[in-house]
């Protein structure tokens, strides 16, 4: 709690003291909760992203070898570009991402109360914090998340 909502009583609390004191009295443990950073970059001065989105159908509406085979086709057409694979999941094991290079894969445990979609996104920011260090200047990043990208 800061000092100064404790000085003056009559302050409104900001909406997360009010919810950390509902998740103590509620009897909910505390967990870490992301921070919000200011971008060094501006957003319109970041390199432009060209999502594809030429998978309509539904991945379970498929045959494996038919999505395979699709999988396969558009990939080529990124073949001049560096491949990174992103995946969320969740289970009652937990929640974790998993994210692959050519040359190496790292994943991450995530708190049991993150969503699916939470762990996606996680996998993709990953993904590009480590981009973002390379030198290769074009990289496809392959998801089955349409919400997350």
């Amino acid at each position: 709690m800061s000092q100064y909502y404790l000085l003056h009583s009559r302050a409104p609390w900001p909406f997360g003291f009010r919810v950390r004191k509902a998740m103590e009295e509620m009897g909910i443990d505390d967990y870490q909760i992301c921070p919000v950073r200011v971008p060094r970059v501006a957003p319109w001065l970041l390199p432009e992203v060209f999502p594809c989105t030429c998978f309509t159908d539904k991945k379970e509406s498929l045959p494996p070898p038919v999505a395979r085979s699709l999988f396969l086709e558009h990939a080529f057409t990124h073949r001049e570009s560096l491949p990174v694979y992103t995946d969320g999941s969740k289970s009652d094991a937990g929640v974790g991402f998993g994210v692959v290079f050519p040359d190496f894969c790292r994943g991450g445990r995530l708190p049991s109360v993150i969503s699916i979609f939470t762990a996606e996104l996680s996998a993709i920011l990953y993904a590009l914090q480590v981009i973002f260090t390379l030198p290769q200047p074009s990289f496809t990043i392959f998801s089955d998340s349409c919400s997350a990208l």
